[in-house]
Protein backbone atom coordinates (compact mmCIF):
# COMPACT_ATOMS: atom_id res chain seq x y z
CA UNK A 1 0.00 0.00 0.00
CA UNK A 2 2.86 2.38 0.78
CA UNK A 3 4.30 1.63 -2.66
CA UNK A 4 0.94 2.43 -4.27
CA UNK A 5 0.77 5.74 -2.43
CA UNK A 6 4.28 6.71 -3.52
CA UNK A 7 3.39 5.87 -7.12
CA UNK A 8 0.19 7.91 -6.88
CA UNK A 9 2.10 10.87 -5.49
CA UNK A 10 4.62 10.66 -8.33
CA UNK A 11 1.81 10.56 -10.88
CA UNK A 12 -0.02 13.50 -9.36
CA UNK A 13 3.13 15.62 -9.23
CA UNK A 14 3.77 15.08 -12.93
CA UNK A 15 0.17 15.69 -13.97
CA UNK A 16 0.02 18.85 -11.86
CA UNK A 17 2.64 20.36 -14.13
CA UNK A 18 1.34 18.95 -17.39
CA UNK A 19 3.75 16.04 -17.77
CA UNK A 20 3.86 12.30 -17.28
CA UNK A 21 5.52 10.65 -14.32
CA UNK A 22 8.39 8.36 -15.15
CA UNK A 23 7.45 4.86 -14.08
CA UNK A 24 3.96 5.84 -12.89
CA UNK A 25 1.44 3.09 -13.73
CA UNK A 26 -1.43 5.54 -14.35
CA UNK A 27 -1.70 9.26 -15.22
CA UNK A 28 -4.00 9.90 -12.29
CA UNK A 29 -4.90 13.42 -13.38
CA UNK A 30 -7.07 11.85 -16.09
CA UNK A 31 -9.05 9.76 -13.64
CA UNK A 32 -11.01 12.14 -11.38
CA UNK A 33 -12.91 9.30 -9.66
CA UNK A 34 -9.62 7.64 -8.75
CA UNK A 35 -8.27 10.94 -7.41
CA UNK A 36 -11.40 11.38 -5.33
CA UNK A 37 -11.04 7.84 -4.02
CA UNK A 38 -7.45 8.49 -2.98
CA UNK A 39 -8.52 11.61 -1.14
CA UNK A 40 -11.41 9.92 0.65
CA UNK A 41 -9.24 6.99 1.66
CA UNK A 42 -6.41 9.14 3.06
CA UNK A 43 -7.42 8.33 6.63
CA UNK A 44 -7.33 4.61 5.87
CA UNK A 45 -3.89 5.00 4.29
CA UNK A 46 -2.65 6.92 7.30
CA UNK A 47 -2.02 3.80 9.34
CA UNK A 48 -0.20 2.09 6.45
CA UNK A 49 1.93 4.75 4.78
CA UNK A 50 2.35 7.27 7.58
CA UNK A 51 1.14 10.79 8.17
CA UNK A 52 3.92 12.43 6.11
CA UNK A 53 3.04 10.48 2.95
CA UNK A 54 -0.65 11.29 3.33
CA UNK A 55 0.15 14.98 3.86
CA UNK A 56 2.26 14.96 0.68
CA UNK A 57 -0.59 13.39 -1.27
CA UNK A 58 -3.10 15.94 -0.03
CA UNK A 59 -0.80 18.82 -0.98
CA UNK A 60 -0.36 17.32 -4.44
CA UNK A 61 -4.14 17.31 -4.84
CA UNK A 62 -4.11 21.01 -3.98
CA UNK A 63 -1.45 21.64 -6.63
CA UNK A 64 -3.52 19.68 -9.14
CA UNK A 65 -6.56 21.82 -8.34
CA UNK A 66 -4.49 24.97 -8.91
CA UNK A 67 -3.16 23.63 -12.19
CA UNK A 68 -6.74 22.90 -13.31
CA UNK A 69 -7.79 26.45 -12.54
CA UNK A 70 -9.77 25.51 -9.42
CA UNK A 71 -8.00 28.07 -7.24
CA UNK A 72 -10.77 28.24 -4.66
CA UNK A 73 -10.61 24.46 -4.28
CA UNK A 74 -6.82 24.57 -3.94
CA UNK A 75 -7.08 27.24 -1.26
CA UNK A 76 -9.75 25.30 0.63
CA UNK A 77 -7.56 22.18 0.56
CA UNK A 78 -4.46 23.83 1.99
CA UNK A 79 -6.53 25.62 4.62
CA UNK A 80 -8.00 22.29 5.64
CA UNK A 81 -4.54 20.70 5.75
CA UNK A 82 -3.30 23.54 7.97
CA UNK A 83 -6.17 23.00 10.38
CA UNK A 84 -5.69 19.22 10.40
CA UNK A 85 -1.93 19.41 11.03
CA UNK A 86 -1.01 22.83 12.47
CA UNK A 87 2.63 21.75 12.88
CA UNK A 88 3.22 21.32 9.10
CA UNK A 89 4.43 24.72 7.79
CA UNK A 90 3.70 23.97 4.13
CA UNK A 91 -0.10 24.44 4.07
CA UNK A 92 0.21 27.71 6.00
CA UNK A 93 2.77 29.00 3.51
CA UNK A 94 0.77 27.84 0.49
CA UNK A 95 -2.47 29.37 1.78
CA UNK A 96 -0.73 32.75 2.03
CA UNK A 97 0.98 32.34 -1.35
CA UNK A 98 -2.22 31.43 -3.19
CA UNK A 99 -3.80 34.54 -1.72
CA UNK A 100 -0.97 36.69 -3.05
CA UNK A 101 -0.93 35.06 -6.50
CA UNK A 102 -4.67 35.41 -7.10
CA UNK A 103 -5.05 38.78 -5.29
CA UNK A 104 -7.20 37.51 -2.49
CA UNK A 105 -7.59 39.63 0.62
CA UNK A 106 -4.23 41.08 1.68
CA UNK A 107 -5.37 40.83 5.27
CA UNK A 108 -6.12 37.13 4.93
CA UNK A 109 -2.80 36.44 3.19
CA UNK A 110 -1.00 38.30 5.99
CA UNK A 111 -2.85 36.18 8.55
CA UNK A 112 -1.60 32.98 6.92
CA UNK A 113 1.95 34.32 6.70
CA UNK A 114 1.87 35.07 10.41
CA UNK A 115 0.56 31.56 10.98
CA UNK A 116 3.45 30.18 8.91
CA UNK A 117 5.98 32.20 10.87
CA UNK A 118 4.76 30.57 14.09
CA UNK A 119 5.40 27.03 12.82
CA UNK A 120 8.09 27.53 10.15
CA UNK A 121 11.79 27.03 10.78
CA UNK A 122 14.85 28.64 9.24
CA UNK A 123 15.85 25.32 7.69
CA UNK A 124 12.48 25.19 5.88
CA UNK A 125 13.32 28.26 3.76
CA UNK A 126 14.77 26.40 0.76
CA UNK A 127 11.86 23.96 0.64
CA UNK A 128 9.37 26.83 0.86
CA UNK A 129 11.08 28.60 -2.05
CA UNK A 130 10.70 25.46 -4.17
CA UNK A 131 7.03 25.20 -3.19
CA UNK A 132 6.54 28.87 -4.06
CA UNK A 133 8.00 28.38 -7.53
CA UNK A 134 6.04 25.19 -8.21
CA UNK A 135 2.81 26.81 -7.04
CA UNK A 136 3.39 29.94 -9.16
CA UNK A 137 3.83 27.76 -12.26
CA UNK A 138 0.76 25.64 -11.42
CA UNK A 139 -1.41 28.73 -10.85
CA UNK A 140 -0.24 30.23 -14.16
CA UNK A 141 -1.02 26.99 -16.00
CA UNK A 142 -4.45 27.07 -14.39
CA UNK A 143 -5.19 30.38 -16.08
CA UNK A 144 -4.77 32.81 -13.21
CA UNK A 145 -5.77 36.27 -14.48
CA UNK A 146 -2.90 37.89 -12.56
CA UNK A 147 -0.03 35.67 -13.75
CA UNK A 148 0.96 37.83 -16.74
CA UNK A 149 -1.00 40.99 -16.01
CA UNK A 150 1.17 44.09 -15.58
CA UNK A 151 -1.44 45.53 -13.21
CA UNK A 152 -0.33 42.86 -10.71
CA UNK A 153 3.47 43.29 -10.82
CA UNK A 154 4.35 41.12 -7.85
CA UNK A 155 2.30 38.13 -9.07
CA UNK A 156 3.78 38.55 -12.55
CA UNK A 157 7.30 38.74 -11.14
CA UNK A 158 6.79 35.54 -9.14
CA UNK A 159 5.35 33.72 -12.15
CA UNK A 160 8.04 34.66 -14.66
CA UNK A 161 10.98 34.14 -12.30
CA UNK A 162 9.56 30.84 -11.02
CA UNK A 163 9.03 29.52 -14.54
CA UNK A 164 12.58 30.42 -15.51
CA UNK A 165 14.08 28.85 -12.41
CA UNK A 166 12.07 25.65 -12.83
CA UNK A 167 13.11 25.30 -16.49
CA UNK A 168 16.75 25.95 -15.61
CA UNK A 169 16.65 23.40 -12.79
CA UNK A 170 15.06 20.79 -15.05
CA UNK A 171 17.64 21.44 -17.75
CA UNK A 172 20.53 21.15 -15.31
CA UNK A 173 19.09 17.95 -13.86
CA UNK A 174 18.61 16.36 -17.29
CA UNK A 175 22.19 17.09 -18.29
CA UNK A 176 23.85 16.22 -14.99
CA UNK A 177 26.65 13.72 -15.54
CA UNK A 178 26.26 13.82 -19.31
CA UNK A 179 29.47 14.05 -21.32
CA UNK A 180 29.36 17.00 -23.71
CA UNK A 181 31.77 18.47 -26.20
CA UNK A 182 33.05 22.02 -25.87
CA UNK A 183 30.62 23.14 -28.59
CA UNK A 184 27.67 21.54 -26.81
CA UNK A 185 28.61 23.22 -23.55
CA UNK A 186 28.81 26.59 -25.30
CA UNK A 187 25.40 25.98 -26.85
CA UNK A 188 23.96 25.13 -23.44
CA UNK A 189 25.42 28.29 -21.93
CA UNK A 190 23.92 30.29 -24.80
CA UNK A 191 20.47 28.77 -24.22
CA UNK A 192 20.60 29.56 -20.51
CA UNK A 193 21.86 33.09 -21.17
CA UNK A 194 19.05 33.66 -23.69
CA UNK A 195 16.46 32.39 -21.22
CA UNK A 196 17.68 34.70 -18.46
CA UNK A 197 17.87 37.63 -20.89
CA UNK A 198 14.22 37.09 -21.81
CA UNK A 199 13.31 36.86 -18.13
CA UNK A 200 15.13 40.11 -17.42
CA UNK A 201 13.37 41.76 -20.35
CA UNK A 202 9.98 40.58 -19.10
CA UNK A 203 10.70 41.89 -15.62
CA UNK A 204 12.35 45.16 -16.69
CA UNK A 205 10.73 48.09 -14.99
CA UNK A 206 8.80 45.78 -12.64
CA UNK A 207 9.12 47.27 -9.14
CA UNK A 208 8.85 43.81 -7.60
CA UNK A 209 12.04 42.71 -9.36
CA UNK A 210 14.08 45.18 -7.39
CA UNK A 211 12.88 43.92 -4.01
Amino acid sequence: MARLLRSAASGLRAVAHGGEAVGAPLPLGRFPRLKAGLLLSSQALLGVAGAAAVADLRLLLAFLAARDGRLGDALDRVRGDARDDPSDPRPHFLAATIGVLVTRSDEEAAKWFRSYERVGRTEDAAAMLTLLEELAVAVALGGSPTAFDERFPFAMFLTVSAAGNRVDAALASALRGKEMSAVERLQLRAVRAFMYARMSSALKGNPAAAE
